[in-house]
C-alpha cells in the first residue's frame, strides 16, 4: 500500500501516506487498534495485522513507558470498609492478569496484611523509614496471589504515624517510581495533612461512605478540606483570594456554613485569574 484510509472510532480519514501514518503511530494518534482500508478485502482491517505497520508498532511498544495508575482508597471516618474495599480491589484486578502493588498508607494504624493472609511481615514501611531501605521497591513483598504483591505498614511505631515532611515527600517520590499496572493506596481515616496530600496524588480517588449520619457527615467533612488543601497549594501567587478561602474554611461558633458557589463568587469579584483555578479544582 502506497496511501492508506484510517479509520479511528467512528471518524475516517485519508488518504495518508505510509511515512505520515508511521508519524502518526509513533505520535499515539493512531494504535494498533484502528482500522484501515484494504482495497483487496473490500473492508476495514485492524491495524495490527498489516504488515508493513507491524515493525512501527513493535518500537512504539518498546518506547512506550507504561504509565502506573495510583488508587488512593480513604474515609473520613473508621470502621466503615476501607481496607477491605482496597484488598478486594487489589484481587480482582490481580486475578484479571494486571501487575498489582498494594500499599498501606495507613501509617498509624497498619491492618492491610492482615486481610492479604500476611500475619507478621518480614519487610514493613518501618524499614523504609529509618532509611534501612534505600527504595520501596525494596520493601515490596509477595502475596500468595497471582500479580498481587504489596508494601506493609507498621503499626505500634513512635513517629512513623506523623512522618516530617522531608519524610513524607520521600515517600511520595518512590511511590511514583513504582513500576505496576495499579497501585492501591489504602489510607487511614479522617483528614490530616498526609492522609490529604497522598489521597490528592491519586489517579483515582475513592471515598468510602456508609450510609450512617458520622459516615456522611465525615466524608463531607474530608471533601471540604482536599478542596481546600488543593486551592492553598495553587492559589499561593494569588494572595487576596487564598486570604478569602482561609478565611471562610475555619470554622467558627454560631457561623453560618458557607458554600462551593459562595466561595467562587467571593474569589471571582477579587480575583479573576484566581477564580479560574479555582473552578479547575472543583
Amino acid at each position: 500500500m502506497d496511501n492508506f484510509f484510517l479509520k479511528v472510532g467512528e471518524k475516517e480519514f485519508g488518504s495518508v501516506s505510509l511515512p505520515k501514518l508511521k508519524t502518526l503511530i509513533r505520535e499515539g494518534s493512531f494504535s494498533k487498534n484502528d482500522y484501515l482500508w484494504s482495497a483487496e478485502l473490500d473492508e476495514w482491517v485492524m491495524a495490527e495485522y498489516v504488515v508493513e505497520l507491524k515493525e512501527t508498532f513493535r518500537k512504539r511498544r518498546k518506547t512506550d513507558a507504561p504509565k502506573t495508575n495510583i488508587f488512593a482508597i480513604a474515609s473520613g471516618k473508621g470502621g466503615v470498609g476501607k481496607t477491605v474495599l482496597s484488598c478486594s480491589i487489589g484481587v480482582g484486578l490481580a486475578s484479571m492478569g494486571q501487575e498489582i502493588i498494594l500499599v498501606d498508607g495507613d501509617l498509624g494504624g497498619a491492618n492491610l496484611h492482615t486481610c492479604i493472609g500476611i500475619v507478621k511481615p518480614e519487610l514493613t514501611f518501618l524499614d523504609f523509614y529509618t532509611l534501612q531501605k534505600k527504595s520501596l521497591r525494596e520493601i515490596l513483598i509477595p502475596t500468595q496471589i497471582d500479580n498481587l504483591s504489596m508494601i506493609c505498614g507498621s503499626s505500634g511505631t513512635l513517629g512513623l504515624a506523623n512522618p516530617k515532611y522531608f519524610q513524607k515527600q520521600r515517600f511520595i517520590r518512590e511511590l511514583k517510581n513504582l513500576q505496576a499496572d495499579s497501585i492501591i493506596l489504602d489510607l487511614g481515616a479522617g483528614a490530616n495533612l498526609n492522609t490529604l496530600d497522598l489521597f490528592l496524588l491519586a489517579d483515582e480517588k475513592i471515598l468510602v461512605i456508609t450510609p450512617e449520619p458520622t459516615s456522611i457527615y465525615e466524608a463531607f467533612g474530608f471533601i471540604k478540606v482536599c478542596l481546600m488543601r488543593e486551592l492553598n497549594r495553587n492559589l499561593k501567587q494569588h494572595p487576596t483570594a487564598l486570604a478569602i478561602i482561609c478565611e471562610e474554611g475555619n470554622p467558627k461558633p454560631n457561623k453560618i456554613q458557607f458554600t462551593i458557589a459562595d466561595l467562587l463568587s467571593k474569589v471571582t469579584k477579587v480575583d479573576f485569574t484566581a477564580s479560574q483555578l479555582f473552578k479547575k479544582n472543583n
